[in-house]
């Protein structure tokens, strides 16, 4: 049954592409502005290519994106369990406004966001947290593989340690990905026991020299 329904995806994908062509340059589409070739550091890649008359989406995440994540994910944790910044940004300066219907009773219209200081120190903190957590804590990421189908096509999300700073990166990148799911290449052969770990991520956003510069969640 269910490999009935991935073969009914399949079908409905080439009808997809048939009768919706996307323009391709270079036997690819790009989704976004790549980096800077002279960037240090890479974290992301979207494209999509045409594989045996069926598209394939392609989402790319450097390890240390992945781990960026996590060490983020845990600092925010942290810092929203402590009292006074949570008073100062989420009472204090962002004060409800009210309309009053009597002399006893009134409505709540809209909240006034915080001051651009309180979340300026905020993320200041925020920053400090993060590097506390990075240097404390230890995540293991390794390279990865993961497809799926849908009714447009099939969805590839590929986590390994390569850098995708231009056009010419982004080809050797969806050359790797047809090798991957033609099973020309396997990620285990490519990559070994390759595993991004704190030292990685001390070497590269701790070093007084380096480019990277921490995510803040959204």
């Amino acid at each position: 049954m269910k490999r009935s329904h991935i073969e009914q995806l399949k079908q409905r994908a080439k009808q997809f592409h048939q009768h919706q062509p996307l323009p391709l340059l270079q036997g690819l589409y790009n989704l976004q502005r790549l980096g800077r070739s002279n960037d240090a550091f890479t974290y992301e890649a979207n494209a999509i290519f045409v594989q045996n008359d069926h598209r394939v989406y392609l989402h790319w995440e450097h390890p240390r994106l992945r781990y960026m994540r996590l060490v983020e994910e845990l600092a925010w944790q942290q810092l929203q369990h402590q009292p006074t910044l949570e008073q100062e940004l989420w009472i204090a300066d962002n004060s409800a406004n009210y309309r009053n219907l009597s002399l006893s009773s009134h409505q709540l219209l809209s909240w006034s966001p915080a001051s651009h200081e309180a979340r300026q120190a905020f993320y200041q903190e925020l920053s400090q947290k993060i590097q506390e957590v990075g240097q404390d804590t230890d995540f293991h990421i390794r390279p990865e593989l993961r497809s799926y189908w849908t009714a447009q096509g099939r969805v590839v999300e590929l986590c390994c340690p390569i850098e995708v700073r231009n056009i010419q990166d982004l080809q050797a990148l969806t050359t790797l990905a047809k090798q991957l799911l033609q099973g020309e290449q396997n990620v285990q052969s490519l990559y070994g026991d390759a595993d991004y770990t704190q030292a990685d991520w001390a070497r590269e956003f701790t070093s007084p020299s380096s480019a990277a510069t921490p995510i803040m969640p959204e």
